[in-house]
C-alpha cells in the first residue's frame, strides 16, 4: 500500500473515552475541546502535550434584543436538553422535581432515546409537572421561554447546551463534573451540585427561584465568559491557524 508521508492529519477529541483510538491518536495534531479532554489525552493515554491543541467548542451567539432575562414568572420554567441516555442522567432531574413537589415549577425536558418510555412512566406515576418534548433543530423559543437551564450529566466534556444557555443569558445549573465544573464557578456564573444528588439539585433550583439577583449575576457572568471563549470568530480562527501551521512545516 502506498503511503504519502507528506500528508498531515488533524483529529478532534470530542469526548471522554475509555480506550485509545489508534488512528485518531496517531494524528499530527489532536484538538481537545476542553481541559478535561486534554488531561485525559496526556494523563491516561500518554499523548505528548505538543501533539494537542486546546480549542474550545463554540456556538452561535444570540441577538440579545429579544431576550427576557431573569424575570421570574409563573410557572417557573426549567429547560433541559439532551439524549435520553444514562450519561445525561435525567433521572436525577426527575427525582428532583418529585422532591420539590412545587406546582409553580415546570420542567420542559427535550430529547429522545431509549429511556423515553421509562421517563414517561416515572412522570405519570408521580404526577410530575414535566413536559417531554421531541428534539428540534431550532430551540430558540424554548430558551426564550425558560427561566433557568439545568444539566445533570454524569460525564460531559463540554456541553453545547451550557454554552447556549450562556448566549441566551439564562441562569445555569450543572452537575459538578468534567467540562461543566471546568466552566462554572458555583455562585458566580452558575450553580453546581454533586452528580446524582437530587436533593442538592432541588436546593439549587430553589436558590434561583427565590433570588432574582443571583439569577442575574450568574447569567450575566456566564454570558461574558462564553462571549470570550466560545464564539466562532475566535475558535474557528484557531482551527484555521492550526491547519496553516501544519502546511507551513
Amino acid at each position: 500500500m502506498y503511503y504519502n508521508k507528506n500528508i498531515r492529519t488533524i483529529n478532534t477529541a470530542l469526548s471522554l473515552v475509555k480506550k485509545k483510538y489508534f488512528i485518531e491518536y496517531k494524528s499530527d495534531k489532536i484538538i481537545a475541546i476542553s481541559k478535561c479532554v486534554e488531561s485525559q489525552l496526556t494523563d491516561e493515554f500518554k499523548v505528548p502535550p505538543g501533539q494537542i491543541s486546546l480549542i474550545y467548542n463554540y456556538a452561535e451567539p444570540y441577538k440579545l434584543s429579544n431576550l427576557r432575562q431573569a424575570i421570574k414568572k409563573k410557572p417557573f420554567t426549567i429547560l433541559s436538553v439532551g439524549r435520553f441516555h444514562y450519561e445525561k442522567n435525567f433521572e436525577t432531574l426527575l427525582k428532583s422535581m418529585k422532591y420539590l413537589n412545587n406546582p409553580d415549577i415546570i420542567l420542559n425536558l427535550i430529547g429522545s432515546g431509549d429511556l423515553k418510555k421509562e421517563y414517561h412512566k416515572y412522570i405519570q406515576m408521580n404526577n410530575l409537572n414535566v413536559v417531554l418534548t421531541n428534539p428540534e433543530n431550532d430551540l430558540e423559543s424554548y430558551f426564550l421561554d425558560c427561566d433557568i437551564c439545568v444539566l445533570t450529566s454524569l460525564v460531559d466534556p463540554l456541553p453545547t447546551f451550557m454554552i447556549q444557555a450562556g448566549f441566551f443569558k439564562k441562569p445555569f445549573i450543572g452537575s459538578n463534573v468534567d467540562g461543566i465544573s471546568e466552566t462554572i464557578i458555583d455562585g458566580y456564573n452558575g450553580l453546581l451540585f454533586a452528580k446524582e444528588d437530587f436533593v442538592e439539585l432541588g436546593e439549587k433550583i430553589m436558590n434561583y427561584y427565590g433570588d432574582i439577583s443571583l439569577m442575574l449575576r450568574c447569567s450575566n457572568n456566564l454570558y461574558d465568559l462564553v462571549n470570550k471563549k466560545h464564539i466562532p470568530e475566535v475558535n474557528v480562527k484557531k482551527i484555521v491557524d492550526l491547519y496553516n501551521s501544519l502546511l507551513l512545516n
